[in-house]
């Protein structure tokens, strides 16, 4: 039973990782060829990759009402219109029913690409705006190609491997994010980094339309489903001028934060997968779990194997924050679980032991697992909780012991009274005598 267990976790998780997440399209209002050795580096892992232009017919999104692909990259450079196939409704559309969505725009965006930030929360920088820095920017430039190495500490979106290998060289525009919890920053500026804009250079010097540690030049979303949106301010970091080894403007950290950024908008990282939710009474066979029906003060265990997808290979996930609640209305245990050995390679146990409660009733057995920069585990069961039948009452209390004492005492006082009363022979009166 055990094995045609893991067989079916095995099946199921590989039904997850090779029949999803596979398609991409790479779309522009321009050329993509100068994104060439990006798009090979998705290719090379695993990605089926569709380039079109955003006025072609391969661009859409939708076909008889289902998504025609699982991942959308937009690159914007230009300020024309991106049409109805790719307006800012469809793409949210597109998020909504499953799809991922990677989008860059420089200085001269769209109106749409705007419009889309601010259903996110995302304000982006005006027309012809550019990021500039001029203590942290590469020497030939003009202070526009910025130098960066203030990345989020979330090990889950950026690896240890890129933030060790040095600055990330930014050119384009900026934003700044407002109350959305959903959004997370992955790369901003420094203090003295600023949003600069040519033609208003006197109300800019004076006041920046943002700067410092509230100008945000990448980040991401993720919605409650666990599906996710990057956006980028600057089209160029995708380009081969960064990304290809034989470009004299090479940058190594670059090219390891493009893989980092699209493996987590694409969840080729950071995806949590839960199997093998169950619960029973202790020390029972495993094929009894799941029952519908269980009894109050049973000791029972609960526990859940969970699995991350990390670059595309499903491992262990081992944290101690995992949390299970047992609700009737409001909960009445919120423990956290603990991780046990099991027979999975690919998958972690987590377990819970105590007490049923005290009280009957249909319970949930419930974990909300949420993390930033992990997708959501939102996982339920339900079952009854029963009170004892009559015949599963214990015969004597020992809470009622001085009572069943005092009975024994009544009735053997009772018993020698009688005892007493029946051998005490009365003396003969001393009229009859005489």
């Amino acid at each position: 039973m055990k094995r045609a267990l893991c067989l079916l976790i095995a099946l199921s998780w590989s039904l997850f990782v090779q029949g999803l997440r596979h398609t991409i399209l790479a779309t522009a209002d321009h050329s993509l060829e100068d994104y060439s050795t990006f798009l090979e580096s998705l290719t090379e892992n695993g990605f089926d990759v569709t380039v079109a232009n955003v006025k072609d017919e391969k661009a859409k999104l939708f076909e008889y009402g289902e998504r025609k692909y699982d991942n959308v990259i937009l690159f914007s450079t230009q300020s024309k219109s991106l049409g109805a196939t790719l307006s800012p409704k469809a793409i949210l559309e597109f998020a909504q029913a499953g799809g991922n969505v990677l989008f860059a725009a420089g200085s001269n965006l769209p109106e749409g690409i705007r419009e889309l930030g601010r259903q996110l929360d995302l304000y982006i920088g005006e027309r012809h705006s550019s990021v500039v820095d001029h203590f942290h920017s590469v020497e030939s430039s003009d202070d526009d190609s910025v130098l960066l190495d203030t990345v989020t500490e979330n090990p889950h979106i950026i690896s240890d491997e890129t933030r060790q290998a040095g600055s990330i060289v930014y050119k384009g525009n900026g934003h700044f994010l407002g109350s959305n919890h959903r959004a997370q920053p992955v790369l901003r500026g420094h203090p003295s980094t600023y949003v600069y804009n040519k033609k208003s250079e006197d109300q800019i010097s004076e006041e920046p339309w943002a700067a410092g540690a509230q100008l945000f030049l990448v980040s991401v979303f993720q919605n409650d489903a666990g599906e996710r949106i990057g956006f980028s301010g600057s089209p160029e970091m995708f380009t081969n001028a960064y990304l290809s080894p034989s470009s004299p403007s090479y940058s190594a950290a670059n090219a390891l934060f493009a893989r980092d950024l699209t493996n987590w908008v694409f969840q080729r990282v950071a995806v949590l997968h839960a199997s093998n939710m169950t619960y029973g009474k202790v020390g029972e066979p495993y094929e009894l779990h799941n029952a519908s029906t269980y009894r109050i003060k049973d000791q029972m265990v609960f526990s859940i194997d969970i699995a991350v997808l990390n670059d595309g290979q499903p491992q262990p996930y081992v944290a101690d924050d995992v949390q299970m609640e047992l609700v009737m209305l409001d909960p009445y245990y919120r423990v956290n679980m603990v991780p046990v050995a099991s027979d999975s390679k690919t998958h972690q146990r987590y377990e819970a032991v105590f007490t049923a409660p005290d009280h009957y009733g249909v319970f949930t057995y419930k974990i909300a697992y949420y993390r930033r920069g992990l997708n959501p585990i939102d996982e339920k069961a339900t079952f009854t909780i029963r009170q004892f039948f009559h015949n599963e009452y214990p015969r004597f209390l020992p809470h009622a012991y001085p009572y069943y004492v005092s009975c024994f005492a009544v009735l053997g006082a009772f018993l020698i009274f009688c005892g007493i009363w029946l051998v005490q022979i009365p003396k003969a009166s001393s009229k009859k005598q005489k």
